[in-house]
């Protein structure tokens, strides 16, 4: 009990932050979101003057922007997902939310259909498309958009999050998180979420022991990851 106490409350804490990063997005944790929260402010003109397409609504304040357009960019032998997929909106959806979330896709389809390169809409179709349980649709954008920036560790964190509590599939959800740990391994939030995997959907008391040991090499005293090992 005392485990869980720790890990829920740094997390919380964590989440909370991001919360605070990307309320415009209502994001309820890193990279994600539960119902779409549309609003008018433009946080990402950088990207709409540079990249092209109309960005008004749409805000992309926890997703990095994309380092090219450039067709010659997208990734050779994989398919681009289909910018076609259905949007179904669950029934416990508001009507207000349920539109917003409609018009969040359809933007985001429209923008990708002239700009497939861009790993940053791709990531926030991922985001929006979990925003409705579309969890299929959630990994297909996560994982092109992973494809175009190989090294966003957010990216793979969010895909094995997706795997993990949603698809079920324990196995590529801790390889997903292992290649966020190996992208960011000075970040301590990335233990925590590996951490929690391991103890509670794997119960593997041995793999998490270790990782705390494996994190504490690379941030040496890090206090929540020396009170988890402690306990």
């Amino acid at each position: 009990m005392k485990l869980k106490t720790i890990v829920l409350s740094v997390l919380g804490i964590v989440l909370l932050g991001g919360v605070v990063w990307g309320v415009r997005m209502g994001i309820k944790e890193e990279g994600d979101i539960k119902k779409v929260e549309v609003t008018t402010a433009n946080t990402a003109s950088s990207s709409s003057t540079k990249q092209g397409g109309d960005l008004s609504g749409i805000t992309y304040s926890l997703i990095p922007k994309a380092t090219s357009t450039a067709l010659a960019d997208l990734p050779k032998g994989v398919a681009i997902p289909s910018l076609n997929r259905t949007v179904t909106i669950p029934r416990d959806f508001d009507a207000k939310t349920a539109t917003e979330a409609r018009q969040n896709i359809e933007k985001l389809s429209k923008l990708l259909t002239e700009n497939p390169a861009n790993g940053s809409w791709w990531g926030a179709l991922g985001m929006a498309r979990k925003g409705i349980e579309d969890y299929e649709g959630a990994k297909e954008a996560y994982a092109y958009a992973l494809k175009l920036q190989p090294k966003n560790a957010v990216f793979a964190d969010n895909l094995g999050v997706l795997y993990s509590d949603y698809l079920k599939d324990p196995q590529n959800a801790e390889r997903y998180f292992l290649s966020a740990l190996e992208l960011e391994p000075q970040v301590s939030y990335r233990y925590l979420r590996l951490y929690s995997f391991y103890t509670d959907v794997q119960k593997d008391s041995v793999k998490a022991k270790a990782l705390l040991e494996r994190g504490l090499k690379l941030i040496p005293g890090e206090p929540t990851l020396t009170s988890l090992l402690e306990s």
